[in-house]
């Protein structure tokens, strides 16, 4: 048995958490035993300590999908990124030690439409029934999703449909009276927390993602629903430029008024949606089929590192097709 010390950071975004989640369920599956919460004197020789975001200690592995906070200046043996722009940054604000990088993984079921199970099983267990089905991210705390989110889908859902807000049922008796105020009521659908297979499931169920907030982490959703052929609209922000390339229309986030026109010409506009699938063909690289056999390697060398004392050689990055 391989163990590793597991460790998600307080602070660490929920990016971070969907990761450490889909690549802990990987390494359970590849014969790796994976030790949460365990005080890192307690770790037997030959154990890897990999944490998730930038907190606090010095692990052997801390996974970061964007920079740290200002003066926080992470120390580990190795810093694993999604991708070459935040490397350099990394490197720009002095962050010390090597890093390397590993595509944000994305599950394998958000690349496949022949499995209607989780469809099924998601739209009849939370009662979706009406289309055309937007899915919406946002901070519901905050409320400038719903400034520009209700106004639009007032409109683009005037002949029916579903608003389905994720990770909104803890906020609905703040959100509601907005709701009704929109007189949206019957059409708002508020989703509790829903595991990887179940956003699969709604994703290819629904005809628009919208990211509605200006992002203060890495757009790990907006990346699953594109897997899955769902077109997406959102900010146009830097960090979701740099995850999503041109696989996204992007919205100025000063412009509210413009968001009833780009919801209403993703939705009828057959070409532009097919556009928009065929440039996401590009994520195929990241499907956790292919970035969990990559991070294994790496976890893999520095776990035999410190087991011997030895250093080891690492694996070639999976961002350049070496895997």
């Amino acid at each position: 048995m391989r163990d590793v010390r597991w460790e998600v950071a307080p602070d660490a975004g929920p990016a971070d958490r969907r990761a450490a989640e889909v690549l802990g369920e990987w390494l359970s599956t590849e014969g790796f035993r994976l030790m949460r919460n365990r005080p890192r004197i307690l770790s037997r020789g030959g154990t890897a300590h990999v944490q998730f975001g930038w907190g606090a200690g010095r692990p052997d592995i801390r996974v970061v999908t964007q920079a740290p906070l200002r003066g926080r200046k992470g120390v580990a043996r190795l810093t694993v990124v999604p991708d070459p722009t935040l490397r350099r940054v990394l490197e720009e604000q002095g962050v010390s030690g090597p890093t390397t990088e590993v595509p944000y993984p994305i599950p394998d079921p958000f690349f496949d439409w022949s499995d209607m199970g989780p469809v099924f099983t998601v739209t009849r267990h939370h009662h979706l029934q009406a289309r055309p089905r937007l899915v919406v991210e946002g901070n519901w705390g905050l409320g400038h999703a719903l400034t520009r989110v209700l106004p639009a889908a007032r409109r683009a859902l005037s002949r029916g449909g579903e608003l389905v807000l994720l990770d909104a049922l803890a906020d609905r008796a703040r959100v509601a009276p907005a709701v009704a105020a929109m007189g949206l009521q019957e059409a708002v659908v508020f989703l509790p927390p829903l595991s990887s297979t179940e956003l699969a499931g709604l994703f290819h169920s629904a005809d628009l993602f919208l990211q509605a907030d200006v992002h203060q982490g890495y757009p790990s959703l907006m990346r699953w629903a594109l897997a899955s052929g769902l077109p997406a609209l959102g900010i146009d922000d830097p960090l979701t430029r740099r995850a999503c390339e041109q696989t996204f229309v992007a919205v100025d986030p000063a412009r509210n008024n413009v968001w009833p026109q780009a919801i209403g010409a993703v939705l009828e506009s057959g070409r532009l949606r097919e556009e928009i699938m065929r440039r996401a063909q590009h994520l195929t690289a990241s499907r956790l089929s292919r970035v969990g056999p990559a991070f294994a390697a790496v976890v893999e060398a520095l776990r035999a590192s410190s087991r011997t004392g030895k250093p080891r050689a690492l694996p070639a990055s999976p961002a350049e097709g070496r895997y």
